[in-house]
């Protein structure tokens, strides 16, 4: 009979969590399971799935998923700068000119601000 119990229990701890992580309020799935707060509450605690740990898995992924976007330009840029860089070459050999290539790809001088 104990372990029924214990299955149950679990159970009833996985609904709570699939549903805290949906979004409904700890008092809402606290009536709909028949389960205390205050169980719901030791679950969360056990199971990471309060607001705060919500909050925090749902920040990682977002940074995740914003540094993946970060390298995918980076990379991007570079195969733009290094095929600039040969468009540059081929027009430095057509004019019969030596370019430094260490240079080619700096950004170009920018003017000076008027000192006020």
């Amino acid at each position: 009979m104990a372990n029924y119990a214990r299955i149950e229990s679990y159970g009833l701890a996985l609904e709570a969590e699939r549903r805290a992580r949906e979004g409904q309020p700890f008092s809402l799935i606290s009536r709909t399971l028949g389960v205390p707060l205050s169980t719901l509450n030791y679950w969360a605690l056990k199971g990471c799935f309060r607001r705060c740990d919500l909050d925090e898995e749902a920040a990682i992924e977002r940074t995740k998923v914003l540094i993946e976007r970060i390298m995918k330009a980076r990379v991007r840029e570079k195969a733009e700068k290094e095929e600039l860089a040969a468009q540059l070459r081929a027009v430095a050999a057509q004019l019969k000119i030596e370019v430094d290539e260490t240079k080619m790809l700096e950004p170009a001088c920018m003017p000076k601000e008027p000192a006020s």
